[in-house]
């Protein structure tokens, strides 16, 4: 019996050993050269929300049938010069039921879209990412976790992401950039997959898709007059500000993402950190020029060139902003060229009609969820604000699912 056990210690070292040499070189700066008969492993990016409607990424390109074409020319070297970021871990299960894990085996390694031709001149896969190609290895798990923009976030990871669990602390006060993530696993012993390629099976032939999701909510403010009052003016600043008085009630402007964890893969877990002190102006913008808006077309807040809160005008309109509950107290503020100093103010509803995973809902507790766009108009009559609010997934650009207060 003893005997036994040894061989089986023994086993399990040499296996370890085996397993250990395998990735030895597969760092970003050592990876194991090409080799016949092995397959290396390669990444698709599917699209954005599993949708051919382009994000707010290069939001005037057009979209082809199945293409995100946003992503790609962001992340084409020649164009928008980006890139998007991918851990990968390893685990191959033991003898005595537990795994050997390989963390890291890709670690925040970069990938880029770029048409090239093999040796032989043949097309080979598009979406590449840097250094030597890393090879599937039989029999066992691998977990893969990406995120754009990289370089952007770059700063903002946390020390403790991997491919398990993705961590990035966040401002939209000082970035508004349309964070992405994407998760997938492959079981090289099974070929199972947990998100399938797009119409086929798959083959450790087959690149990994990479289906993005995004991570932030988006707001946008419309504002528009009714009855014919005043339809010569124009909006000369906006800003929102918070009005309750405990802390945690307010609306929070920074948060970390915690994305997937060990339970739940594919969670996206905010955690809001910062909360706008009551008064202080968040998300100030001033345009140039003003601008118009009549009972005819709505005039949009947080778009082209600014005074001051350029950062908020680069996204057609909308405001990046941290998915959490909301609790009401959230006050928009404005001015208008013939209201001069005159600040109008009117709290946004509490009800923003969804929950924490964007379903919707007309009870509390109500949230800004991760994956959703909410449009509030603002109608000023002769005696009062009109508040509307529509709420559409964010790759629908108009909804006829309209809540009005």
């Amino acid at each position: 019996m003893s005997i036994l056990k040894h061989t089986g210690r023994y086993y399990s070292f040499i296996l370890m050993l085996a397993a250990a040499g395998i990735f030895a070189s597969c760092s970003d700066d050592h990876r194991s050269e090409t080799t016949a008969g092995r397959q290396a492993i390669s990444f698709n990016v599917a699209s954005v929300e599993n949708s051919t409607t382009r994000s707010l990424i290069e939001s005037g390109a057009k979209p082809e049938s199945g293409t995100d074409h946003s992503l790609q020319t962001a992340c084409t070297p020649t164009e928008g010069g980006r890139s998007i970021g991918v851990w990968a871990d390893y685990s191959l299960p033991q003898t005595d039921g537990s795994e050997l894990v390989f963390s890291n085996i890709f670690k925040n390694t970069s990938i880029a879209y770029q048409k090239r031709n093999d040796d032989n001149g043949n097309p080979v896969n598009d979406w590449n990412y840097s250094g030597d190609p890393l090879f599937w290895q039989i029999g066992g798990i691998y977990k893969f976790r990406a995120f754009y923009p990289q370089e952007e976030m770059r700063e903002y990871i946390t020390t403790a992401s991997s491919a398990t669990s993705f961590q990035i602390d966040y401002s939209t006060y000082q970035l508004q950039e349309d964070l992405l993530v994407a998760y997938n696993r492959v079981n090289t012993a099974t070929l199972d997959i947990l998100h399938q390629p797009t119409g086929g099976t798959f083959d450790l032939h087959t690149p990994v898709p990479l289906g993005f999701k995004h991570a932030l909510a988006a707001i946008m403010f419309q504002f528009k007059y009714k009855e014919n009052h005043a339809d010569n003016d124009v909006l000369t600043s906006c800003w929102l500000e918070n009005t309750n008085a405990e802390e945690s009630e307010r609306f929070a402007t920074t948060g970390v993402l915690v994305y997937g964890n060990s339970t739940t893969e594919e969670a996206i877990d905010w955690q809001p950190t910062f909360w706008e002190p009551i008064g202080e102006k968040i998300y100030y913008w001033q345009p140039q020029s003003g601008k118009a808006f009549t009972d005819k077309l709505s005039a949009t807040s947080y778009t082209g060139q600014a005074t001051e809160g350029n950062l908020y005008t680069k996204n057609d309109g909308y405001l990046l902003v941290i998915p959490q509950e909301y609790k009401g107290g959230l006050r928009l503020c404005f001015t208008t060229e013939q209201g001069g100093s005159t600040v109008f103010k009117v709290l946004l509803p509490e009800a923003t009609g969804t929950d924490k995973d964007g379903n919707a809902v007309t009870t509390p507790p109500y949230y800004f969820a991760a994956g959703k766009r909410y449009i509030y108009t603002i109608a000023l009559t002769k005696t009062n604000l009109d508040v509307s609010l529509s709420i559409a997934d964010w790759n629908v650009r108009k909804t006829s699912d309209e809540i009005i207060f």
